[in-house]
């Protein structure tokens, strides 16, 4: 059992506030795992040459809705959906998801939950969803919902209904478009991913007390 106390500070009152959690081994091999993962998508061609970004946003009467990123090689964009793998598949042992619900049940107290919900939201609804969205049919395309169809429909599986999904956005606003929306969603993740890493790296690196 490994006890953990660390000092947060609260968005609304500014106070810093210390809070405590206890891990079993079995969550710490959880983290471990979380770790050595994270650091293999770390070291992906992708991260190191900057992840996608949203660069243009425009619309014209001529060619609709334009979304550029900066200029990546799809090879790299392959390698860094393999390393992504054990984070998103929710059945993975230290998925994204698994790793942040051990945080959350092991502490109790409302600064982490705020933290935990910031990280979770960046992951699920990216950065750009709270200002603005786009849709195709009902499906909103700056949504998890989205990124899952692309994922299922054409990267990882081929399930026929999100395959004929991804088609139709790609007819709607052009299959350069609807890549870059889906790269950008994918930097979101990492992002999230990242933060989640550095909290992780705290609870296993503090001394136990």
């Amino acid at each position: 059992m490994k006890e953990v106390k660390l000092k947060l500070t609260s968005k609304n009152d500014k106070e810093e506030h210390v809070v405590e959690a206890s891990f079993s081994e079995t969550d710490l091999e959880v983290f471990r795992q979380f770790t050595e993962n994270v650091e293999q998508l770390y070291h992906t061609r992708l991260v190191s040459n900057g992840l996608p970004s949203l660069k243009r946003l425009s619309w014209n009467d001529e060619s609709g809705i334009t979304v550029e990123t900066n200029d990546i090689e799809m090879e790299d964009v392959y390698a860094f959906l393999h390393k992504l793998r054990p984070h998103i598949l929710q059945k993975e042992p230290a998925s994204f998801e698994r790793t942040c619900s051990i945080i959350g049940k092991r502490f109790h107290s409302p600064e982490m939950r705020q933290h935990l919900k910031y990280v979770r939201n960046l992951y699920n609804k990216g950065e750009y969803s709270k200002y603005f969205q786009l849709s195709v049919g009902n499906l909103p395309l700056f949504s998890d919902e989205a990124l899952s169809h692309w994922l299922n429909g054409i990267e990882y599986h081929q399930d026929s209904e999100k395959r004929k999904s991804v088609k139709e956005i790609e007819e709607t606003i052009s299959d350069k478009s609807a890549r870059a929306i889906f790269l950008v969603q994918l930097t979101q993740k990492a992002n999230a991913i990242f933060l989640l890493y550095a909290l992780v790296q705290l609870l296993i690196t503090d001394k136990d007390t």
